[in-house]
């Protein structure tokens, strides 16, 4: 299998910026074990369970913040960008959040702030 090399697929500084409701899957059901907080940077899939093309958002909480596994809050999300995934980007998209093969949580763009593609 061929390792994936991220910074052939996009440009430094090339971000879409959205608003988005993200919920965190339950640790019950199979999510995180402890609350996100901090700067979190987790696989972001919008292709479907089978496809390995993910991207990197970066969630940036405020200092204090925590996020526990079940919950669901609205936050800005930046996304490197590629030219597949800035097709993808528009209000009302869903996708889901992953750690590694793990789905952690799911994802719904309620705005697009800012595309630079």
């Amino acid at each position: 299998m061929t390792p994936y090399v991220f910074q052939d697929r996009f440009e430094q500084g090339e971000f879409i910026k959205v608003i988005a409701s993200v919920t965190l899957v339950a640790t019950g059901d199979g999510g995180r074990t402890g609350p996100v907080r901090g700067s979190y940077r987790p696989n972001h899939n919008f292709f479907g369970p089978e496809n390995r093309e993910m991207t990197v958002g970066f969630i940036d909480l405020p200092e204090g913040v925590e996020l526990l596994p079940g919950q669901s809050f609205e936050t800005p999300i930046s996304f490197w960008s590629w030219p597949r995934l800035a097709a993808e980007i528009h209000a009302g998209r869903e996708w889901t959040i992953q750690e590694g093969p793990k789905v952690v949580g799911f994802g719904k763009v309620l705005e697009v702030i800012d595309s630079q593609t």
